[in-house]
C-alpha cells in the first residue's frame, strides 16, 4: 500500500507539473509576446519568441499546422535554461529536461506522441539520480527505484 501510494503521489506530481509547464508557455506575458515567422512566404511553420521585461529571452517554441512541432525552451529572468521539450504534432515527443538553477539537470523523461514512453529520471541539485522508472506506452513497465542523495538505494 505504501509503494502504491507513493507512485500514486509521484504520478500525481509529475502530472502536476507537466500541466504547469504548458499553461506558463502557453500563457506566458502576452502583452510582452513577440512573434515571428521563419521564413517570409506563407508556411505553416513559424516560431514563437517572448520576452521578458528586462530583455531576457523567456521562451521559444516551434510550431507546424498551429501545433506545437519540434523543440520548445523555456529560460529564468536571469538567462538559465530551465527546460526544454519536444512535440510533434502538438503532443510530447522525445525528451522533456527540467533543470536546477546550478544548470544540473532536475528530471527528464521520454515521450512517445503524448505518453511517456523510456525511462523517466528525477535528479537531485547535487546530481545525483533520485529516481528511476521505466514506462511503455504511458504505463510503468516496472517499479520505481529511489536512491539517497549519497547515493545508496532506498528501495
Amino acid at each position: 500500500v505504501k509503494y502504491l501510494y507513493n507512485y500514486l503521489s509521484i504520478v500525481y506530481s509529475l502530472k502536476l507539473i507537466a500541466a504547469l509547464f504548458i499553461i506558463s508557455i502557453i500563457a506566458g506575458n502576452c502583452a510582452l509576446m513577440k512573434s515571428h515567422k521563419v521564413s517570409e512566404s506563407p508556411s505553416p511553420v513559424h516560431m514563437e519568441v517572448s520576452y521578458y521585461p528586462n530583455g531576457q529571452q523567456e521562451y521559444t517554441a516551434e510550431y507546424l499546422n498551429g501545433k506545437l512541432d519540434g523543440i520548445s525552451q523555456h529560460w529564468s529572468e536571469g538567462g538559465s535554461l530551465i527546460s526544454e521539450s519536444e512535440y510533434n504534432n502538438g503532443k510530447l515527443h522525445g525528451i522533456w529536461i527540467k533543470y536546477y538553477t546550478n544548470k544540473k539537470i532536475m528530471y527528464e523523461v521520454q515521450y512517445f506522441h503524448g505518453q511517456k514512453h523510456g525511462k523517466e529520471k528525477w535528479y537531485y541539485e547535487n546530481g545525483q539520480i533520485k529516481s528511476e522508472q521505466s514506462f511503455y506506452y504511458g504505463n510503468p513497465s516496472d517499479t520505481i527505484i529511489r536512491w539517497y542523495p549519497n547515493g545508496s538505494i532506498i528501495y
